[in-house]
């Protein structure tokens, strides 16, 4: 990339990097693309009447615990929660 940039190209986007990488033959058996984001939902934020201190809820398949911070400490456990994933 440096030899090319040098000749007077310029590599400013994912399609100039392509272009500049299949310029030299010096990548055999090697394919490439170019991709963008995949779009997600975004989901509203949920609000938890009566708690403020909570940043870390760890699922399983029937139940939740709950911590203020990551793997900090016992937390609370919850049996028996519906958990949605």
């Amino acid at each position: 990339m440096r030899i090319y940039v040098n000749a007077g190209h310029d590599i400013e986007t994912a399609s100039q990097m392509i272009s500049t990488i299949e310029s030299s033959d010096a990548i055999v058996g090697v394919s490439m693309t170019v991709s963008g984001l995949q779009p997600t939902a975004k989901s509203p934020p949920v609000k938890w009447e009566g708690v403020s201190f909570i940043n870390n809820i760890e699922y399983s398949n029937d139940s939740m615990r709950v911590r203020r911070a990551h793997r900090i400490g016992c937390g609370k456990f919850y049996p028996g929660a519906i958990c949605a994933k």
